[in-house]
């Protein structure tokens, strides 16, 4: 019980941080939900980088996007094998554990996540199921991971003239 209420009350202070700072009528800064970690239950996966998550003592899901990679968007080649192969990774009522790093511009939870003793980052690229997000990258690891993925052809990279999601989105706008 305890672990629970400390899980609890570290992403209880993230969001009510982000909370507060919302109603006082700014954006929460990264600062005020930076290294927390929580484990929460998977709740549901939306594509290849981001779910929700119940967290314990919260009543609401939480918006969770996953920290240094990007996925194909759902209309997007590959975009529904990539959330498939993070379905099957972090399956629903699955406990993660959520490293949270910040919130995005959406108001989602960055984290760093691991579900089954797998980090979900380093997984997704190994497989071929998502590119290094290089504009938020810290981990220089991980370009090596998706450049093997790249040169054995797996995933995505069967395809020679894969286009990167920030692309697709900058295309379609």
């Amino acid at each position: 019980m305890k672990y629970r209420a400390q899980c609890f009350f570290l992403l209880a202070a993230a969001l009510f941080s982000s909370a507060a700072a919302t109603a006082a009528g700014r954006v929460p800064s990264n600062e005020e939900t930076r290294n927390k970690t929580v484990q929460c239950e998977v709740t549901s996966v939306h594509d290849g980088d981001s779910m929700r998550a119940r967290c314990p003592g919260m009543k609401d899901t939480v918006r969770i996007r996953i920290h240094q990679i990007d996925a194909p968007e759902i209309g997007q080649a590959y975009g529904k094998t990539s959330r498939d192969t993070l379905r099957r990774l972090c399956e629903r009522g699955r406990t993660a554990a959520f490293s949270i790093v910040g919130k995005d511009d959406y108001g989602r939870l960055l984290a760093g996540v691991e579900c089954g003793q797998k980090d979900v980052a380093t997984t997704m690229l190994e497989s071929g199921a998502a590119w290094v997000y290089r504009q938020y990258q810290h981990d220089k690891m991980l370009v090596q991971l998706e450049q093997r993925a790249r040169e054995a052809k797996r995933g995505l990279w069967q395809d020679p003239n894969a286009q990167a999601p920030w692309e697709y989105r900058r295309d379609r706008r």
